[in-house]
């Protein structure tokens, strides 16, 4: 039990540490938002995007800002089924849930699923928000709280989520 927790940290560590080096670069959107990944969630599952606005991720000398992202999911349709705007200060997270049930899903039906974080504000904000936060999109059992799979996400800075 000891080394699957050991195990399960230092996976952890490694993704968290490959969405902070990231790198933020121009892209077209199209067909998919990026930085996303597809998964599949059941009836019993939970998926989180999480953000993380890192310590020490900003200029030095310079007292961090907070950032306004907006965080969502979207189906295997391109269709946003769940967004949520919020402000993430300085050495702080955010999250945003989906569930199975959210999605109207019963017994064993899977729907493909991906999430997208986007940095909100004008161009220089867009841009320090990219490199300073740490995203990632956890998929965990509902009853257990088991994470069964952890994907960075890459924040982007050209809008993709439709709020409305």
């Amino acid at each position: 039990m000891k080394s699957r927790t050991i195990t399960r940290f230092v996976l952890w560590t490694l993704v968290a540490g490959l969405a902070a080096t990231a790198p933020a670069a121009a892209f077209n959107p199209q067909p998919e938002p990026p930085g996303s990944m597809p998964l599949g969630i059941v009836e019993t599952q939970i998926a989180q995007i999480s953000v993380l606005h890192a310590p020490g991720s900003e200029v030095s000398g310079v007292e961090p800002s907070p950032f306004l992202v907006a965080l969502g999911f979207y189906d295997g349709f391109g269709t946003l089924v769940a967004s949520q705007e919020l402000r993430v200060e300085a050495r702080q997270a955010a999250s945003i849930r989906l569930s199975g049930r959210d999605l109207g899903l019963r017994g064993n039906v899977r729907q493909t699923i991906y999430g997208v974080v986007e940095c909100l504000g004008n161009g220089a904000q867009k841009v320090r928000c990219a490199r300073s936060l740490n995203a990632s999109m956890e998929l965990f059992d509902e009853e257990t709280g088991v994470t069964q799979v952890v994907v960075p996400l890459v924040a982007a800075i050209v809008p993709v989520l439709i709020s409305g």
